[in-house]
Protein backbone atom coordinates (compact mmCIF):
# COMPACT_ATOMS: atom_id res chain seq x y z
CA UNK A 1 0.00 0.00 0.00
CA UNK A 2 2.62 2.43 1.16
CA UNK A 3 4.65 1.87 -2.12
CA UNK A 4 1.83 1.50 -4.46
CA UNK A 5 2.58 -1.82 -5.86
CA UNK A 6 5.89 -1.31 -7.56
CA UNK A 7 9.14 -1.55 -5.99
CA UNK A 8 10.40 1.60 -8.19
CA UNK A 9 8.81 3.50 -5.79
CA UNK A 10 10.77 2.65 -2.92
CA UNK A 11 13.39 4.59 -4.10
CA UNK A 12 11.23 8.07 -3.63
CA UNK A 13 8.72 7.45 -0.92
CA UNK A 14 9.66 9.59 2.14
CA UNK A 15 9.21 8.09 6.12
CA UNK A 16 6.13 9.76 7.35
CA UNK A 17 4.33 10.07 10.32
CA UNK A 18 1.30 8.32 9.19
CA UNK A 19 3.51 5.34 8.20
CA UNK A 20 4.18 2.25 11.42
CA UNK A 21 7.65 2.42 13.05
CA UNK A 22 9.01 -0.53 11.05
CA UNK A 23 7.88 0.88 7.49
CA UNK A 24 9.63 4.29 8.03
CA UNK A 25 13.01 2.20 9.54
CA UNK A 26 12.64 0.09 6.28
CA UNK A 27 12.28 3.82 4.16
CA UNK A 28 15.57 5.34 5.89
CA UNK A 29 17.48 2.10 5.12
CA UNK A 30 17.06 2.49 1.18
CA UNK A 31 21.17 3.83 0.87
CA UNK A 32 21.69 0.73 2.31
CA UNK A 33 19.72 -1.07 0.32
CA UNK A 34 19.69 0.10 -3.08
CA UNK A 35 23.41 -1.29 -4.36
CA UNK A 36 21.49 -5.03 -3.25
CA UNK A 37 18.79 -4.82 -5.39
CA UNK A 38 19.62 -4.96 -8.97
CA UNK A 39 16.75 -4.33 -11.71
CA UNK A 40 17.68 -7.18 -14.86
CA UNK A 41 16.65 -5.12 -17.64
CA UNK A 42 13.94 -7.13 -20.42
CA UNK A 43 11.56 -5.39 -21.86
CA UNK A 44 11.90 -2.36 -19.96
CA UNK A 45 8.77 -1.74 -19.98
CA UNK A 46 8.58 -1.31 -15.65
CA UNK A 47 12.15 -0.01 -14.92
CA UNK A 48 11.89 3.80 -13.57
CA UNK A 49 14.78 5.61 -15.65
CA UNK A 50 16.08 7.52 -12.98
CA UNK A 51 15.60 5.92 -9.58
CA UNK A 52 15.66 2.04 -10.20
CA UNK A 53 19.42 0.20 -10.01
CA UNK A 54 19.67 -1.13 -13.64
CA UNK A 55 23.23 0.22 -14.50
CA UNK A 56 26.23 0.46 -13.49
CA UNK A 57 25.86 3.69 -12.54
CA UNK A 58 23.55 3.45 -9.24
CA UNK A 59 20.74 5.86 -9.18
CA UNK A 60 20.80 7.49 -12.63
CA UNK A 61 19.47 10.90 -10.58
CA UNK A 62 22.68 10.93 -8.41
CA UNK A 63 24.89 10.17 -11.43
CA UNK A 64 23.08 12.80 -13.65
CA UNK A 65 22.73 15.24 -11.06
CA UNK A 66 18.82 14.73 -12.08
CA UNK A 67 17.97 17.63 -9.77
CA UNK A 68 19.82 20.40 -12.25
CA UNK A 69 19.65 18.09 -15.63
CA UNK A 70 18.76 19.26 -18.76
CA UNK A 71 17.56 16.15 -20.17
CA UNK A 72 14.11 16.91 -20.03
CA UNK A 73 13.06 13.44 -18.73
CA UNK A 74 10.35 13.07 -16.75
CA UNK A 75 11.07 11.91 -12.99
CA UNK A 76 8.57 8.92 -13.45
CA UNK A 77 9.67 7.88 -16.52
CA UNK A 78 10.14 4.19 -17.87
CA UNK A 79 13.17 3.25 -19.69
CA UNK A 80 10.54 2.26 -22.10
CA UNK A 81 9.83 5.34 -22.89
CA UNK A 82 12.89 6.06 -23.89
CA UNK A 83 12.82 3.74 -26.35
CA UNK A 84 10.85 3.45 -29.73
CA UNK A 85 11.79 0.83 -32.03
CA UNK A 86 15.09 -0.42 -30.66
CA UNK A 87 16.24 3.75 -30.55
CA UNK A 88 17.70 5.72 -27.78
CA UNK A 89 15.34 8.69 -27.53
CA UNK A 90 17.97 10.64 -25.71
CA UNK A 91 19.39 14.13 -26.12
CA UNK A 92 22.99 14.52 -27.55
CA UNK A 93 25.24 14.17 -24.37
CA UNK A 94 26.57 17.29 -22.77
CA UNK A 95 28.90 15.68 -19.94
CA UNK A 96 31.23 13.11 -19.59
CA UNK A 97 28.54 10.84 -17.50
CA UNK A 98 25.69 10.94 -20.33
CA UNK A 99 28.56 10.25 -22.41
CA UNK A 100 29.08 7.06 -20.19
CA UNK A 101 25.26 6.51 -19.93
CA UNK A 102 24.75 6.22 -23.83
CA UNK A 103 27.71 4.15 -24.19
CA UNK A 104 26.28 1.79 -21.66
CA UNK A 105 22.74 1.92 -23.82
CA UNK A 106 24.56 0.34 -26.74
CA UNK A 107 25.27 -2.67 -25.06
CA UNK A 108 21.62 -3.35 -23.73
CA UNK A 109 19.67 -6.04 -25.45
CA UNK A 110 16.10 -6.13 -24.72
CA UNK A 111 13.86 -9.19 -24.74
CA UNK A 112 10.37 -10.29 -24.57
CA UNK A 113 10.73 -11.09 -20.95
CA UNK A 114 9.50 -9.14 -18.07
CA UNK A 115 11.76 -6.85 -15.76
CA UNK A 116 12.62 -8.38 -12.63
CA UNK A 117 14.48 -7.98 -9.30
CA UNK A 118 17.52 -9.61 -8.02
CA UNK A 119 19.56 -9.50 -4.82
CA UNK A 120 23.28 -8.89 -5.85
CA UNK A 121 25.81 -9.50 -3.19
CA UNK A 122 29.15 -8.80 -3.33
CA UNK A 123 28.62 -9.69 -7.12
CA UNK A 124 26.91 -13.10 -6.86
CA UNK A 125 22.93 -12.51 -7.75
CA UNK A 126 19.86 -14.40 -6.35
CA UNK A 127 15.87 -13.99 -7.03
CA UNK A 128 15.67 -15.83 -3.58
CA UNK A 129 16.28 -13.13 -0.06
CA UNK A 130 18.35 -14.86 2.55
CA UNK A 131 18.43 -12.90 5.64
CA UNK A 132 21.99 -14.51 6.61
CA UNK A 133 23.46 -13.16 3.67
CA UNK A 134 22.27 -9.56 4.42
CA UNK A 135 23.41 -10.24 7.66
CA UNK A 136 26.91 -11.23 6.67
CA UNK A 137 26.96 -8.74 4.07
CA UNK A 138 25.66 -5.62 6.77
CA UNK A 139 27.86 -6.63 9.47
CA UNK A 140 31.76 -5.86 9.97
CA UNK A 141 33.71 -9.17 9.60
CA UNK A 142 35.16 -9.82 13.10
CA UNK A 143 38.01 -12.42 14.16
CA UNK A 144 36.65 -15.38 16.07
CA UNK A 145 37.07 -15.59 19.87
CA UNK A 146 39.01 -17.44 22.20
CA UNK A 147 35.53 -18.70 23.67
CA UNK A 148 33.51 -18.59 20.37
CA UNK A 149 33.68 -22.77 20.60
CA UNK A 150 31.97 -23.39 24.37
CA UNK A 151 29.48 -20.71 23.82
CA UNK A 152 27.97 -21.83 20.26
CA UNK A 153 27.82 -25.17 20.78
CA UNK A 154 25.63 -27.19 18.18
CA UNK A 155 23.24 -28.81 20.65
CA UNK A 156 23.07 -25.94 23.33
CA UNK A 157 19.81 -24.25 23.79
CA UNK A 158 19.80 -21.09 22.28
CA UNK A 159 18.88 -19.08 25.33
CA UNK A 160 21.57 -21.02 27.63
CA UNK A 161 24.05 -20.07 25.04
CA UNK A 162 23.12 -16.42 24.91
CA UNK A 163 23.25 -16.44 28.60
CA UNK A 164 26.84 -17.81 28.86
CA UNK A 165 28.39 -15.45 26.00
CA UNK A 166 27.18 -12.52 28.10
CA UNK A 167 28.70 -14.16 31.05
CA UNK A 168 31.90 -14.20 29.09
CA UNK A 169 31.58 -10.59 28.20
CA UNK A 170 30.74 -9.41 31.89
CA UNK A 171 27.56 -7.70 30.76
CA UNK A 172 24.87 -9.62 32.82
CA UNK A 173 22.71 -7.71 35.29
CA UNK A 174 24.47 -7.90 38.08
CA UNK A 175 24.46 -5.47 41.18
CA UNK A 176 27.83 -3.67 40.76
CA UNK A 177 26.47 -3.29 37.13
CA UNK A 178 23.13 -1.56 37.68
CA UNK A 179 24.86 0.58 40.46
CA UNK A 180 26.91 1.71 37.16
CA UNK A 181 23.48 2.29 35.62
CA UNK A 182 22.16 4.57 37.98
CA UNK A 183 20.11 2.74 39.85
CA UNK A 184 20.12 2.88 44.16
CA UNK A 185 19.98 -0.72 44.66
CA UNK A 186 22.69 -2.55 47.46
CA UNK A 187 25.74 -3.78 46.40
CA UNK A 188 25.64 -7.04 48.36
CA UNK A 189 25.40 -10.36 46.89
CA UNK A 190 21.90 -11.60 47.25
CA UNK A 191 22.70 -14.99 47.82
CA UNK A 192 25.24 -14.98 50.49
CA UNK A 193 25.27 -11.46 51.54
CA UNK A 194 29.23 -11.47 52.28
CA UNK A 195 30.75 -9.70 49.41
CA UNK A 196 29.53 -7.07 46.81
CA UNK A 197 27.63 -8.84 43.70
CA UNK A 198 30.19 -9.08 40.38
CA UNK A 199 30.47 -11.64 37.99
CA UNK A 200 33.35 -13.36 39.27
CA UNK A 201 32.18 -13.72 42.79
CA UNK A 202 28.87 -14.90 41.90
CA UNK A 203 30.41 -17.80 39.61
CA UNK A 204 33.87 -18.44 41.36
CA UNK A 205 33.58 -17.52 45.29
CA UNK A 206 30.00 -16.98 46.18
CA UNK A 207 29.45 -19.25 49.01
CA UNK A 208 25.55 -20.38 48.08
CA UNK A 209 26.59 -20.98 44.70
CA UNK A 210 29.46 -23.22 45.37
CA UNK A 211 26.96 -25.41 47.65
CA UNK A 212 24.93 -25.74 44.68
CA UNK A 213 27.41 -26.59 42.27
CA UNK A 214 28.34 -29.38 45.12
CA UNK A 215 24.65 -30.58 45.17
CA UNK A 216 24.72 -31.00 41.20
CA UNK A 217 28.23 -32.77 41.34
CA UNK A 218 26.48 -35.24 43.70
CA UNK A 219 23.62 -35.69 41.78
CA UNK A 220 24.92 -35.97 38.47
CA UNK A 221 28.76 -37.80 39.64
CA UNK A 222 30.66 -35.47 38.35
CA UNK A 223 33.82 -35.40 38.86
CA UNK A 224 36.11 -33.07 36.18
Amino acid sequence: MILKGSLANYWTTKPSSSFSWLANKLLKLKETVFPLIKLQLQNDHSACFWFDNWTPFGSLYSFLNGSTSCLGIPLKATVGSLVTNSIWSLPPARSDEQLQLQTFLTTVQLTEGEDHYDWEINGTKSSRFQTWKIYTYLRPELAKVRWEGVVWTKRGITRHNFHIRLVVQDRIPTRDRLIRWGLQVSSVCLLCNAADELRDHLFQECSFIFDVWALLQDDSDYNH
